[in-house]
């Protein structure tokens, strides 16, 4: 669900007897996929995963400047961001996923970079997102809004355009250096960061406070329930984002944030997958209303996702670039692009597969 060190030393338990379809470890590692039996359950059984061909968009947001040359946008993150996505479709790194599945079949492992925008690109001259440089619960909405519903973002040719809206695509709000995100009480980006990324669907992101009613700040953009995930820029909170990483190590593209990056944005695209429409148990007690939604494949006892449980070095597939351990090293090698990530829980049993 949020992408931070999950560090696990012992389980305890599994899940209710609301949960129908259930894969536990004897180590007490239970993902389970939510079933309708529990009254407060109203998911489409068939859209408890993404299927078939899944869109991916960036909208880049804060100061990714175009230089107004023909050069246009030149930071390497916005092309490394776009390879990445294309790389994972089909790959040996997101095959696990389809051990998930739901009554319609199984999850999507075929994932499509369908376009970038821009909000808060300047001409030629630094200019902050169009919601300032902190977001909120209820500014983050605003920008999939502006992206969807307006042409005030750019492309990267500096031309105007709006985003299609689409039910099974996920769309990435990747925040500039500058921008922090202070969402449902955690903070992303900055030095006081507890958390590298997150996803979430607007229906049930709560857009006022805490103790609200969610019948009045559902959230449908063009009548459609937007799942969306926000990353922040590693490098202001290195520790934190970049653990996976020594100091002075070498990483696969020469960018140790842009690397990181990857790595957390593969973490939520897999649990956006999986867990499109998602309610923790904590939700579900705080807003106990006949229309709660939940969501696909989660272990609710260790409020645990399919991705949360691989986080931890040494990754076992570790291999370097040129077989040189001086190198950078890498699990995932699609043509000549290179990426370093975590792994993925399989369904049946476990275990971590990288």
């Amino acid at each position: 669900m949020r992408y931070v060190l999950f560090l696990v030393l012992s389980f305890f338990g599994c899940l209710s007897s609301s949960f129908a379809t259930s894969s536990c470890t004897p180590g007490g590692i239970c993902m389970s996929l939510h079933d309708q039996s529990n009254p407060w359950d109203t998911i489409d059984p068939n859209h408890a995963v993404l299927h078939g061909s899944v869109h991916v968009y960036l909208i880049f947001y804060g100061e990714w400047n175009y230089d107004g040359t023909l050069a246009g946008y030149t930071d390497p993150r916005i092309n490394l961001l776009q390879n990445f996505i294309g790389d994972l479709n089909g790959s040996s790194w997101i095959a696990p996923v389809a051990s998930y599945y739901d009554a319609a079949g199984a999850a999507a492992t075929n994932l499509y970079f369908a376009g970038a925008i821009f909000d808060g690109a300047g001409n030629g001259t630094p200019t902050p997102g169009s919601q300032g440089n902190t977001l909120n619960n209820t500014t983050i909405i605003n920008v999939l809004k502006r992206a969807l519903t307006t042409t005030s973002d750019v492309r990267m040719d500096y031309s105007h355009t709006q985003l299609p809206t689409e039910d099974n695509a996920i769309y990435v709000i990747v925040g500039h250096h500058e921008v922090v995100a202070n969402l449902e009480g955690e903070t992303y980006g900055g030095s006081s960061a507890t958390h590298c990324g997150v996803h979430y669907n607007s229906k049930y992101f709560d857009t006022t406070s805490a103790n609200a009613s969610y019948s009045s700040s559902w959230t449908l953009i063009n009548n459609t329930n937007v799942k969306f995930i926000y990353v922040a820029d590693p490098d202001t909170s290195s520790s934190l984002c970049e653990f996976f990483y020594s100091a002075g190590q070498p990483t696969p593209n020469g960018d140790k944030g842009g690397d990181a990056l990857t790595n957390i944005l593969a973490h939520e695209l897999v649990e956006s997958i999986t867990d499109p429409v998602f309610y923790s148990v904590d939700d579900q007690n705080n807003y106990p209303y006949p229309t709660l939604e939940f969501g696909g494949w989660q272990d609710n006892t260790n409020q645990a996702e399919i991705a949360d449980y691989c986080m931890q070095l040494p990754y076992p597939n570790t291999h370097y670039i040129n077989n040189n351990t001086n190198n950078a090293p890498y699990t995932l090698n699609v043509g000549s692009h290179y990426y370093f990530l975590q792994g993925i829980y399989q369904a049946v049993g476990g275990p971590c597969i990288y």
